[in-house]
């Protein structure tokens, strides 16, 4: 008897306004046969525009989009697409009011299979 273990595939989107960092981590998440990138965007208006259009399972926020001009990129991202979980991407540890919604923060530095575990883990329903 054999098994298979067939893998969920988790659709993630990627927000970042340095358009290099961007298409990096979407380079790196879409290397990985579980992991589908579903949009890539800039601004916080567009990350909330893509997340109710595309409804990924994770959406990845440069901490300089996670809080705009009244809008709480995550809050607004998961009112739009309530099962998304929401990964505030950092250069530094203590970001204070850009962690406000986010279900995990992340630094830059942990890259490649750290990211990618960290959205693995976040997106299974029962990680909270």
């Amino acid at each position: 008897m054999t098994s298979q273990l067939r893998l969920q595939t988790i659709r993630v989107l990627v927000a970042d306004s340095d358009v290099l960092v961007c298409e990096g981590v979407a380079a790196v998440i879409g290397s990985k046969d579980d992991l589908l990138v579903v949009a890539l965007t800039a601004t916080a208006a567009d990350s909330i525009d893509k997340a109710a259009r595309h409804k990924p399972d994770v959406a990845v926020i440069d901490a300089d989009l996670a809080v705009g001009p009244g809008i709480d990129v995550c809050d607004r991202i998961k009112a739009m697409s309530p099962h998304t979980r929401c990964i505030v991407h950092a250069t530094t540890a203590f970001i204070g009011d850009q962690t406000r919604g986010a279900d995990a923060v992340v630094l830059k530095q942990l890259f490649g299979d750290g990211l990618a575990n960290t959205i693995r883990h976040i997106a299974q329903p029962d990680s909270f």
